[in-house]
């Protein structure tokens, strides 16, 4: 799974050319895991065997050493963040939170002050709500940064959501609500009323909290909610109107055929700076939201082609992020 990008012309959004950024280039894996730029302009880059730093050219790399306390202590990144403070937050997929000193080199391990109960293991990714507060989605539960003792504190307790429910990512929107993933649905802390909304307390009757579904991720723009299931549906919640609008996407009728499947799995929902929601499916591509005819154009896969979007394996694309020169930067399929 290499990563390659494109340049994103907002005249002209059908046209697309990859360039392929593989191991033959510098990578130390094909498993890219996450994507991000820091203020400084590098491309961070999260693999199942490390973390590297790429200036478009030539890459740094940053391995796990177990025998070394100030390096990672696993190779499989699961998170790369950089907050309002430049802090470089790295998360792994079975192991602690860092922040990575990039004058030195050395990482800080979460973990090892950590108290009882709030050891990390596992984390989804970071989030920064309005008043600057780090926040982590843990493969165990949701977390926020105590500045003051500089420890991540465990918060389903704090905010009502039960030990037994399987967690996931998690988003703040602009009021610094936050929107919880969880096997069973979606449930929303408001910060104001301190009051938690899912389909276990929905007064208002709201649709969102009864998508009877686990939930992958969530996004949230000017106008709509996105919520991708992780399965073969994505939801569009209007917040004007407050309905909910759902999409599928048809498989190519020799996919039906092979797998006796009619639609379409779905991965993640992404946007871009200007708003343009794409959405990764698994076994075909990417596809492109056109909010004037409510519609979805795709991006197909094409190994045969050197510049179309490449794909290998059974997975969607998890990583699709849009640098400052507006090239956008996409973790490479597994289909």
């Amino acid at each position: 799974m290499p990563f390659c990008g494109y340049s994103y012309s907002y005249a002209q959004q059908t046209n697309h050319l990859f360039r392929h950024i593989t191991t033959s280039d510098g990578l130390v894996s094909e498993k890219i895991t996450a994507l991000h730029q820091d203020k400084a302009g590098f491309i961070w880059i999260g693999t199942q065997v490390g973390l590297q730093r790429y200036d478009g050219t030539r890459f740094k790399n940053y391995l796990a050493d177990i025998r070394d306390t100030t390096a990672l202590q696993t190779d499989w990144i699961s998170a790369v963040f950089e907050d309002s403070k430049k802090r470089l937050w790295i998360g792994t997929d079975h192991g602690a939170p860092y922040i990575l000193d990039r004058n030195t080199g050395k990482f800080y391990n979460y973990n090892l002050q950590a108290t009882a109960g709030n050891k990390i293991n596992g984390t989804w990714h970071f989030a920064e709500d309005q008043k600057g507060n780090i926040w982590l989605a843990g493969h165990e539960g949701f977390f926020k940064l105590d500045e003051k003792t500089n420890r991540f504190e465990k918060w389903n307790a704090r905010i009502g959501i039960k030990e037994s429910i399987k967690t996931g990512t998690l988003t703040i929107d602009k009021n610094d609500n936050l929107w919880f993933c969880t096997t069973e649905g979606i449930y929303f802390y408001n910060t104001d009323e301190k009051k938690l909304y899912s389909k276990r307390y929905n007064p208002a009757h709201n649709p969102l909290f009864e998508i009877n579904s686990s939930i992958a991720n969530i996004l949230i723009d000017t106008n709509n909610i996105w919520i991708s299931t992780g399965l073969k549906t994505v939801f569009r919640y209007h917040l004007l109107s407050q309905k909910i609008y759902t999409y599928s996407f048809e498989k190519l009728p020799e996919e039906k055929l092979r797998t006796g499947n009619e639609k379409e799995d779905i991965a993640f929902v992404f946007h871009l700076k200007n708003g343009q929601v794409i959405v990764s499916l698994l076994n075909r591509g990417l596809a492109y939201y056109n909010p004037e005819g409510d519609i979805f154009s795709i991006v197909g896969i094409d190994n045969t082609t050197e510049y179309s979007l490449h794909a290998s394996g059974r997975e969607g694309s998890k990583c699709i992020i849009q640098d400052r020169d507006n090239n956008v930067l996409i973790e490479e399929m597994e289909v």
